[in-house]
């Protein structure tokens, strides 16, 4: 009996493992897909499908949940408004727009700094931090310099930057605040309930621009590929992603499961090198490790609690 208990622990942990993989290749892949629409579609009506699709698939498995958490949902109205403007719009659209004018590669690196972000809010809200810390901060932004320029020294003394760049950093500035408010809910809301709310109410958000959006350039006219990948960002990347993933904190654990987000820049190279054709230049490998050494001095062993959501998704 205790073999047989061993042996489906660790199929189980194998299982967890395999999950958490195919949770972080589907959020790798957002900033492929995105990437292959180019301008077929337009950033903000990408944004608003990607949460209005799976909103309206998967709105029945959360009725009876809805009802009974009603009276929570209501009390943490405030925030939760707050919450999915920061990390399911502005979040979504900065990392769309940023898209338009950048690389796949570029934006998942990029991304990846979305931890430094947050210890610099609790920095500045009198957290204290280490000379270590400060070091991997420095290091970090420092990789993030070096992909932005694309190793060029003239392009930094010239503060020649492309601004799609600068539109991914805003996104991973957006999720570090919608990160360090997620504590902030008061009483216990299923994960999945909550992030239909946040997709709900994101997209009402959207309405004002997305028909602006209509009226200047009209409907998207996607063919049967575009809109099925379209539907792949909505349903697969975001919540079948997060279903996995949820799964494998379960299993693993927050601080192992939080080990595999690590892999996201390296998922997108490599999707990106088969899918998109993009180059993997030396200085991307250059930044990508020094923004992996800046983490590792920065957050150490530190991880965040990542229950609901990608850091670059679940926009990225």
């Amino acid at each position: 009996m205790a073999g047989t208990d061993g042996a489906g622990h660790h199929d189980g942990r194998r299982a967890a493992v395999a999950m958490a993989l195919v949770a972080v290749a589907l959020w790798s892949s957002n900033a492929v897909v995105a990437r292959f629409l180019g301008d077929a579609i337009s950033p903000w009506m990408m944004s608003w499908l990607r949460w209005l699709i799976p909103f309206i698939v998967f709105l029945p498995l959360v009725r009876k949940p809805f009802r009974s958490a009603r009276r929570k949902l209501l009390a943490n109205a405030r925030l939760l408004v707050m919450l999915s403007g920061l990390g399911f719009v502005a979040h979504t659209v900065f990392f769309y727009v940023g898209l338009t004018d950048t690389t796949a590669i570029n934006a998942s690196a990029l991304l990846s700094l979305t931890p430094i972000w947050i210890m610099l809010i609790l920095l500045a809200r009198g957290a204290p931090v280490t000379p270590v810390q400060w070091a991997g901060i420095v290091l970090s932004i420092a990789g993030s310099l070096v992909i932005i320029t694309e190793g060029s020294l003239a392009a930094l003394l010239q503060l020649h930057f492309q601004w799609g760049d600068l539109a991914i950093i805003a996104s991973g500035i957006t999720w570090a605040g919608y990160t360090l408010l997620l504590p902030r809910l008061h009483g216990y809301i299923p994960p999945v309930l909550l992030m239909m709310v946040l997709m709900g109410v994101a997209s009402i958000m959207q309405l004002p621009i997305v028909a602006i959006d209509l009226w200047y350039r009209g409907a998207p006219a996607l063919d049967a590929l575009q809109w099925s990948i379209v539907g792949y960002a909505g349903i697969i990347c975001s919540f079948v992603g997060f279903a996995l993933y949820n799964k494998a904190v379960k299993q693993l654990g927050s601080d192992r499961a939080g080990v595999f987000l690590n892999l996201m820049p390296l998922m997108t190279a490599l999707e990106s090198v088969l899918f998109l054709s993009e180059d993997f230049m030396g200085y991307h490998l250059a930044g990508m490790l020094v923004i992996l050494c800046g983490l590792t001095l920065a957050v150490g062993r530190f991880r965040l609690r990542r229950p609901l959501a990608p850091p670059a998704q679940p926009a990225g």
